[in-house]
Parts: structure tokens; C-alpha cells; sequence
């Protein structure tokens, strides 16, 4: 059985993406039997092996028509034969050096879970630390809800998937889920995982905004309806972090929509959740006072009216 297996979702990357992804692994200090390298190619309009015939017998290929990022990674899983999952988007790469590190803890300590730190996410408090639980992690922290900032053992999925047909936040939604069920998080000072941005991606086409949104609130509104079901400290943990997505829900809908009516949309429904008024109980003070005047239609319509003017200067 491998240690790790790698998974890479595919979709129209290039050849010089695809390329520097897959160096960045092969790089890596192991021998042959000691990981997996999984591609899933979501209806790409040219076949992995047609961009890199010289892969082929390097990686593992599942090819699928193109039904989106939470069809694939359910499939990679699926496919999967490592102790340990990394997901990997296509157009990212993983710095060699930094993850040899991440496998060393691996294989000595063991956790359920090895968190990369992100120093944008993660407080100074957290960075001191290493071990932890999920339900910490939740209850303290604004945690990273990008499922590649985690190497997660692969019995940590059982029962757990991505939703299907969810093109956004479908990661926060099972790194929750994962974290909740994990004893031990190993939580790492520096990430090896390189995140490159990238203007064509989903997460930056201004006409899938509203999707974006919709996806965020079925999210919220799932992880809501699951947490009447859990063991107090588990309900606790979870409910923080819906009100930390309902949050950043209203702040995406004021900044990137500036549109009332799709604002008081979103906090009716969460009124419905009993998830608002959000409560001031979030460490950062600049979050506690952005739910307060979130309370209040006329600081609403105030905020709302700002970020239009800003950004259009």
C-alpha cells in the first residue's frame, strides 16, 4: 500500500501547468511504491496523456466527462490506495523541499490530519502549536477551508464526500466534517503547498458571483442541520463555524454584488437557521464589529453603498 497518494484534479490546464505540478511531486524524496499520483480529467478538451505522453506509466489516469471538482475528488478518493490523501489543483505545485518535511512528521508522529499554515488564516497563538483537534481547530481558529492545505488519512473520508454539482465552497464544507472528526491535527509553522492565482479560474469569472453565493449558503445551511445531531463540543465547534461562514458570506455578498436585495435575501435566510443576528463571540475584534453592524439594516445599506463608491473610484 502506497504512504500517500496524490490526487490532481484536471480541466483545461496547460501543458506548462500540468508540467510544473507534477515535477514539483516527482521531485520528491520517495521511492516508487511509496506514493501514488492519481490524475482525474474532468472532460478536458485535450487528454492528459495528449499534453504529457511522457507521463504516461508515471501517473494514474481517470478520465470522466466533466461534472465538476467535487465529482472528481469523490472519484480520486475512490481510486485511492495511500494511508494518506493531498489534493493538489492542477494549476498549483508543491514546493519539493518544504514537503519532505510534511512526510517526515507523517511517518513519525502519525495524525489524522497534517494542517499547513497559512500565515493569512492562522493566529500567532496557533502557529506556536502542533498538536491539536479538530474540534479546537474549529472552536479557535479561522481554519484554512481549502481542502489542499491538508495532507487527511484516507479512513478520515469514510462517510464523508464532496457534494456533487457544487462548484464553490464545496471544500469548506468537508474539511469541517473531516476536522470534527479528527483527534489529532498536526498543524505545521510553514506550507509547502504553492497556490498560484489564476484569473481564468472559477473562482475569479465575475458572472458565476451569484453561484458562488448560492453554493456558500447551502453550505452553511447544511453544516446547520447537521450540528443538531452532534455530542455537545462537536455542536459547539460546528456552530462557530457556521457563524464564521455566515460572516463571510454577508461580507462576499456586500463586496462583491452591492445589491440590497441579495444582501436582505441572505440574511433572511440565515434568520430562518437561527444564524442571525450573528453573535460577538468571534476572537478578532474586527469580525465582532462587522457582525454588529451587520444587526442593523441602515449600517447595512451604509456598508453596502461604501463598497460600491470603492470600487468604482
Amino acid at each position: 500500500m502506497p504512504f500517500i497518494s496524490f490526487i490532481i484534479t484536471y480541466h483545461n490546464q496547460t501543458r506548462l501547468q500540468l508540467k510544473s505540478c507534477l515535477e514539483s511531486l516527482t521531485q520528491l524524496p520517495f521511492r516508487q511504491d511509496e506514493h501514488e499520483i492519481i490524475v482525474v480529467d474532468d472532460g478536458s478538451n485535450v487528454p492528459f496523456f495528449g499534453l504529457l505522453p511522457e507521463m504516461q506509466g508515471k501517473v494514474d489516469i481517470i478520465q470522466q466527462a466533466n461534472q465538476g471538482v467535487s465529482c472528481a475528488r469523490n472519484n480520486g478518493i475512490e481510486a485511492s490506495n495511500g494511508k494518506y490523501i493531498q489534493f493538489i489543483d492542477a494549476d498549483d505545485k508543491i514546493n519539493s523541499l518544504a514537503y519532505a518535511e510534511c512526510l517526515q512528521i507523517l511517518n513519525k508522529e502519525h495524525p489524522d490530519i497534517l494542517a499547513f499554515n497559512q500565515p493569512f488564516r492562522l493566529t500567532h497563538k496557533q502557529q506556536k502549536r502542533q498538536h491539536c483537534t479538530g474540534i479546537e481547530l474549529l472552536s479557535n481558529y479561522h481554519i484554512n477551508g481549502a481542502v489542499w492545505a491538508y495532507a487527511i488519512k484516507r479512513s478520515l473520508f469514510d462517510n464523508i464526500s464532496f457534494s456533487n454539482g457544487r462548484t464553490f465552497a464545496e471544500d469548506e464544507e468537508v474539511v469541517t466534517k473531516l476536522l470534527l472528526k479528527s483527534h489529532d491535527v498536526y498543524v505545521l509553522s510553514t506550507s509547502p503547498y504553492l497556490y498560484l492565482p489564476n484569473n481564468s479560474s472559477v473562482t475569479s469569472q465575475q458572472h458565476l458571483i451569484q453561484q458562488r453565493l448560492s453554493d456558500h449558503m447551502a453550505v452553511v445551511e447544511s453544516l446547520y442541520t447537521e450540528s443538531s445531531a452532534l455530542p455537545q463540543a462537536q455542536r459547539s465547534a460546528l456552530l462557530k463555524r457556521c457563524h464564521y461562514l455566515s460572516t463571510d458570506l454577508l461580507y462576499n455578498t456586500i463586496r462583491m454584488t452591492h445589491d440590497m436585495e441579495l444582501l436582505e435575501s441572505a440574511v433572511n435566510k440565515l434568520k430562518v437557521l437561527n444564524l442571525f443576528p450573528i453573535p460577538l463571540n468571534d476572537k478578532s475584534v474586527k469580525h465582532n464589529i462587522f457582525r454588529w453592524l451587520l444587526r442593523f439594516s441602515a449600517t447595512r445599506r451604509i456598508m453596502n453603498a461604501i463598497s460600491h463608491l470603492m470600487s468604482n473610484p
